[in-house]
């Protein structure tokens, strides 16, 4: 801190010791005096009456105990004549001490005038430079003057608005007497604005059709105050400049953007800060300070702030970078598909997913495969024909020889006995029921899938707006680092740490963003549904999987021995319910079939029936023109048939279907093992979110307590920036800790039902009613062993 800076605090807290003694010491000096403050607003209806409101609100909070404060309220008629009117009425009104301007017409219109009878606050000047303010080093430097303006300059509005979106040609909308008020602004405007044509477009209070007063050709509108236009119609405007694709931008605050205008880089919050250094003004005037003599300049906080909903509206994109540092209102598009929860979803993924309706061709082309087994144990019939053609020779004259012949003939094949035929029939059966087992496999895995896809993309929006409310405090912190620094208090060490973690949470909002999309994308696809629109998800409860009370599982998780028997009483259900171990066993019982049809190979003969009806159509040519040619005849056959000798190979054959049989065997024993396993292994995780959700939650209070504390230190610069950073870092990762507790116990839940292969939740309510007697009645027969003499479970 320079030694100058040093000294000038030093004689500004003596002057402030001095005054508070001069009080001390004379308690009827000004002390609960009545003051008179004169506010002067431009007119009627006045759109800005919050603003008004919290002007008084700063000076009662301030100076209400030292002093009764009287306020007339002196209301001018949007004209130029009235305002001088309002100000001169102040000025000869005895019972007035100060004057308040807070209409923003009356602001620009007063802070010129030639002279200021009694002390008069102008805390809403536009731009100094353009309205010829007085200025002297801090304050105005004229008698009984003082007002406030922003440092910014109107030309980094403008910027801060092209890099949103360019734009040659704009119109000004704002009200008409405050046009009339600064008869220099469009020349002024123009001057800092070289390559924007600006128009002016007043609005006079009476026609609210502002829309069809826009030239053709324009190409942005800035919206520059219009406190006469009603609610109703300034939200019409925003509507109809939106679907005119006019881009629209508030130099007021970004209040108007939350209504529906495209962005701005003016803070509500401004108001207060403003209000707040008027009324220290007015209180160092009161205490003996002169009026001219108080700040006029304030550093107003520019953040660009964009309605998303609007930028699409007109088929805006604006940059990476440009989102990254703004403040996003309606960052996401509305949800175009269905309103979902976790059961719709999971219903959904059942009917609609591309993996699993796959999966069903399998259980199709596995009927026919049975029915073409089953086709070679049941009777063949087969019609055939033939035609012969003879020498003409001495045979040919032979009654039963005919030089041309054609002849039909109907067959009749039935098996009457063949065990590698019945084998495979029986074979077909129990594979298809494996496929349908596996069938089963790919719906609980789809389930799983879809159920965690859902709890990931809530995940995904939870860590995208913690990680944009962390940025929005990254970026409050830096304008305090910012101010202690200009305050001296503060090094511009403070300043650069915070820009470092600035680029680090927009960093972070990026990766969040690109992380909802990929989790949307992936819900998406299981659905079968478009990838890339979004849905309207419902953030489930902890109890929303469950078809037990909370109470029931909260006795059922926290007590050690109660928790044992339940995972006795789950690993039992999902051993018997597994579709993996229905899909092996079925695999067995194929191949044990297959032993048992080798076996009989070396002694049960194939054995079959055949029937043949012939008849002779046609005979011609030499030995044709007997009776013999219409010859029908009929033969009935039975043969059976069986290998004597085959070098071996039923002997391989046999061998090699009995170790495949005992390898499945062994297959089961060890998915059985796997199966209970992951079943236990869910519960333990399971065991652990649930306990984590509470914890989390107490974790994250206590860390946004400790960083409110910190940062309250910080403003008065107790503790050091590292001490913030870590507080802010801490109270993050524990606000995002907690926001995922709850998915994260309900993937484990997910985890656990796949692993039991049951998701209950989607169970009809009477079998979720059944499922629940069925747990407690077993842990009550447990309990009920436990306690009875003996010996115990």
């Amino acid at each position: 801190m320079s030694q100058v800076r040093r000294f000038n605090q030093a004689m500004k807290i003596i002057r402030w010791i001095v005054i508070a003694a001069c009080l001390w010491t004379s308690p009827t000096a000004l002390a609960n005096k009545e003051i008179g403050i004169a506010v002067v607003t431009d007119g009627p209806a006045y759109q800005l009456r919050e603003v008004e409101a919290e002007f008084r609100e700063e000076l009662i909070a301030l100076i209400g105990n030292e002093f009764d404060l009287r306020f007339r309220n002196l209301v001018a008629d949007w004209s130029v004549a009235s305002v001088d009117n309002a100000m001169n009425d102040a000025f000869s009104d005895p019972s007035v001490d100060l004057v308040l301007v807070l209409g923003f017409a009356a602001n620009q219109l007063s802070v010129s005038r030639d002279a200021f009878p009694k002390p008069t606050f102008l805390p809403l000047v536009f731009n100094p430079d353009l309205l010829n303010a007085p200025t002297a080093q801090t304050g105005s430097g004229k008698r009984n003057l003082n007002y406030l303006a922003d440092r910014v300059p109107f030309v980094d509005d403008l910027a801060s608005f092209q890099e949103v979106v360019p734009f040659a040609s704009a119109v000004i909308l704002t009200d008409s007497v405050i046009i009339e008020s600064i008869p220099t602004a469009p020349a002024f405007v123009r001057s800092r604005a070289e390559n924007v044509d600006f128009r002016f477009v007043g609005h006079d209070g009476v026609n609210h059709d502002l829309l069809n007063a826009i030239p053709d050709g324009t190409e942005a509108v800035l919206l520059g105050g219009l406190p006469r236009l009603p609610r109703d119609a300034f939200d019409a405007l925003l509507t109809g400049l939106a679907e005119r694709q006019l881009p629209s931008f508030s130099l007021v605050s970004e209040a108007e953007v939350v209504r529906g205008a495209l962005a701005s880089d003016t803070v509500q919050t401004d108001y207060q800060r403003l209000a707040r250094r008027n009324a220290l003004n007015m209180q160092a005037v009161l205490l003996g300070e002169r009026t001219e003599d108080q700040p006029v300049f304030y550093d107003g906080k520019r953040q660009l702030t964009i309605n998303m909903e609007t930028a699409r509206a007109i088929d805006l994109s604006p940059r990476f970078a440009i989102l990254g540092e703004a403040e996003l209102i309606n960052p996401e598009p509305a949800s175009e598909g269905p309103s979902l929860d976790l059961a719709t979803a999971a219903r959904m993924a059942i009917n609609e997913n591309l993996d699993l309706a796959a999966a069903r061709f399998d259980v199709t082309v596995g009927e026919q495969n049975v029915a073409t087994a089953r086709a070679n144990l049941l009777p063949q019939i087969t019609v055939g024909a033939s035609t012969t053609q003879r020498r003409a020779n001495a045979q040919a004259r032979m009654p039963i020889s005919q030089e041309r012949s054609t002849a039909a003939a109907l067959t009749l094949n039935q098996l009457i006995y063949s065990e590698s035929a019945r084998a495979g029939y029986q074979q077909e059966q129990s594979l298809q029921t494996g496929r349908v087992a596996g069938l089963d496999t790919v719906r609980l895995d789809q389930v799983l899938n879809t159920t965690t896809a859902y709890l990931q993309a809530i995940r995904a929006g939870n860590q995208l707006r913690i990680q944009r409310d962390n940025l929005s405090l990254t970026k409050r912190n830096l304008d305090l680092a910012t101010n202690r620094a200009k305050a001296g208090s503060a090094s511009n060490a403070d300043v650069f740490r915070w820009e470092a973690n600035l680029a680090s949470a927009r960093s972070a909002v990026l990766n969040a963003i690109a992380a909802q999309r990929q989790a949307f994308d992936a819900l998406n696809r299981l659905l079968n549904r478009p990838i890339g629109p979004t849905m309207r998800l419902e953030a489930p409860n902890k109890d929303t999987p469950f078809t037990m009370s909370a109470e029931d599982f909260d006795a059922l998780i926290n007590n050690p021995r109660r928790f044992g028997w339940f995972a006795d009483f789950a690993v039992s259900n999902g051993l018997e319910q597994a579709p993996e171990l229905a899909q092996l066993r079925a695999q067995l019982s194929a191949l044990e079939r297959d032993v048992l049809a080798r076996k009989r190979a070396y002694y049960a003969p194939d054995v079959n029936v055949q029937a043949q009806y012939t008849d002779n159509i046609d005979a011609s040519g030499l030995g044709a023109g007997t009776d013999l040619d219409q010859l029908n005849d009929w033969s009935v056959s039975v043969n059976a048939s069986w290998p004597l000798w085959d070098s071996g190979t039923r002997r391989a054959a046999l061998s090699r279907s009995r170790q495949q049989a005992q390898q499945v065997r062994t297959q089961i024993d060890a998915t059985a093992q796997r199966i209970e396993q992951n079943i236990r292994a869910a519960l333990y995780s399971a065991q652990a979110s649930y306990v984590n959700i509470e914890l989390s939650e107490r974790g994250a209070d206590a860390s946004r307590k400790n960083l409110a504390l910190v940062s309250d230190a910080y403003r008065q610069g107790t503790v050091t920036v590292i001490q913030l950073l870590d507080a802010q870092n801490q109270s993050l990762q524990a606000d995002l800790a907690a926001n995922n507790a709850v998915q994260d116990f309900l993937i484990d839940i997910m985890n656990l039902q796949r692993a039991v292969s049951s998701f209950d939740f989607l169970l009809a309510p009477e079998e979720q009613a059944e499922r629940t007697r069925a747990i407690l009645s077993y842990i009550e027969e447990r309990e009920a062993l436990r306690n009875a003499p003996g010996e115990r479970p």
